[in-house]
């Protein structure tokens, strides 16, 4: 197993992309920016990986098994403004992480690149070509990370995820790290592929009764599976 720390900052440009891409009000920049500024000192990124080829399960030629974590005080942070009732704040802090881990991901594949001279072609989370039941099994490569998966297949720290990366020898014109291009949820209210149409306003989203309007999973509130939490707490067995 290797280890790859990133190194994250916030700025100008990385609020602009967070009330961009995840549809805030220009009202809302001095908040998210606070938070940015907040949250960062609390993320301890890490990623692993270990290089595997391909066997009866997964057909890849090369690919490397990667794990990227926010570890917990991020957790904890926003676990803190939704029991204080703060959701709006929460939710930003939700999507503040989730830009975290996608800059994470971004330096990950870069790091691959020039260490080993070889292209991430795509980042393939489990669920889209192969099943989620085999997240267990591959987490076995990480022990001592401080990440656990539980019986649902939910990882801890919640801004976890485990994702195959397969490489290439030959230079890659397509960027990998396009996860919204390689994603088939044409629907995703965050989706950034291009010719994408969809409008969402998320903007005047100001308690749990517009956090509730959201499309929902099993009778709860829709978004990432990290803002479902303030609403079902989930335990690691």
């Amino acid at each position: 197993m290797e280890k790859f720390i990133p190194q994250l900052k916030t700025d100008k440009e990385f609020t602009n992309k967070i009330i961009r891409k995840y549809h805030f009000g220009g009202e809302n920049t001095g908040k998210v920016a606070s938070l940015c500024d907040i949250s960062l000192p609390l993320v301890s990124s890490a990623c692993y990986y270990v290089w595997k080829k391909a066997d009866t399960e997964i057909t890849y030629d090369e690919y490397a098994v990667c794990l990227v974590t926010l570890g917990t005080a991020f957790d904890k942070l926003v676990d803190l403004y939704a029991e204080n009732n703060c959701l709006l704040e929460a939710y930003m802090l939700d999507c503040i992480g989730l830009e975290f881990m996608t800059r994470s991901y971004e330096q990950l594949v870069k790091h691959i690149q020039t260490k080993y001279c070889k292209w991430g072609t795509k980042l393939d989370f489990l669920g889209d070509t192969y099943p989620v039941d085999m997240m267990a099994r591959l987490m076995e490569n990480f022990t001592g990370t401080g990440v656990l998966i539980n019986d649902e297949m939910m990882l801890k720290p919640l801004k976890s995820v485990l994702f195959l990366l397969p490489v290439s020898d030959q230079e890659q014109k397509a960027d990998a790290c396009r996860i919204c291009t390689n994603c088939g949820n044409v629907n995703c209210m965050f989706r950034e592929a291009s010719g994408s149409n969809r409008q969402h306003d998320i903007s005047k989203l100001s308690g749990i009764s517009r956090i509730s309007s959201l499309p929902k999973n099993n009778g709860m509130p829709g978004g990432s599976y990290g803002i479902r939490q303030i609403f079902k707490n989930e335990s690691v067995k």
